[in-house]
């Protein structure tokens, strides 16, 4: 169910993972008023200190896990 809620997040916030991510965890309502008309939004733009760092959280592992599937496929690791 998660996956079906992020997948209309990305439609409505094409190219724009803050956003995403944002509107995921604070609504989406909130987070366009975030953006004020701006293309992206930034962390910064993100006024609840909770969504801020459920955004920061998320972004903070999905480049670990990145990092540590780069070491498997160097090691050959399967």
């Amino acid at each position: 169910m998660g996956f079906h809620y992020l997948a209309k997040l990305q439609h409505l916030f094409p190219d724009d993972e803050i956003a995403v991510l944002a509107a995921y965890n604070a609504g989406p309502g909130i987070t366009q008023q975030w953006r004020k008309g701006k293309p992206t939004l930034e962390i910064d733009d993100i006024a609840y200190p909770e969504t801020r760092r459920f955004v920061q959280q998320v972004q903070t592992t999905y480049t670990v896990l990145k990092t540590l599937q780069r070491w498997k496929r160097l090691f050959g690791i399967d």
